[in-house]
């Protein structure tokens, strides 16, 4: 009985992943694939970006976040493995250069040119950020 259990999570598991990882956002000029895993992001969260070139360089990938003002947030400089793949983490932040709420766009370029993808970020929700716990004292 507690295998057959088993065995239907692990289906339903298996039926309900796709539908679990819709979020994943991909970016392709045909000889650069980006990928992120989110559509949008709340202050504090890691943007994980992964990445293959189609058509092996030997020469590294720059990629640029840049803010819905136009300033440049961040740069990565990524050397692919030897099959072509990449990948960096970009850490968000509480204010600094992540002040502005909006559309940020990572821009890549590699030996073939250049492209670039998008993603939202808003400073309205921050990711597991509390509040202190302490209790303002009562007037006596």
């Amino acid at each position: 009985m507690k295998l057959r259990r088993l065995w239907l999570v692990a289906f339903a598991a298996l039926l309900l992943t796709p539908f679990m990882a819709v979020n994943e956002v991909s970016a392709d000029d045909g000889n650069l694939v980006i990928t992120i895993n989110k559509e949008s992001y709340a202050a504090g969260e890691i943007i994980s970006v992964t990445g293959h070139l189609q058509t092996a360089t030997g020469t590294d990938v720059i990629l640029q976040v840049i803010s819905p003002i136009g300033n440049m947030v961040s740069m990565y400089q990524v050397t692919p493995d030897s099959e072509d793949n990449f990948s960096v983490e970009i850490v968000t932040e509480i204010g600094g250069q992540w002040k502005e709420s909006g559309t940020y766009i990572i821009k890549a370029f590699h030996y073939y040119g250049e492209f670039q993808t998008q993603f939202d970020y808003g400073l309205t929700m921050s990711a597991q950020v509390k509040p202190s716990n302490t209790e303002a004292a009562e007037p006596t």
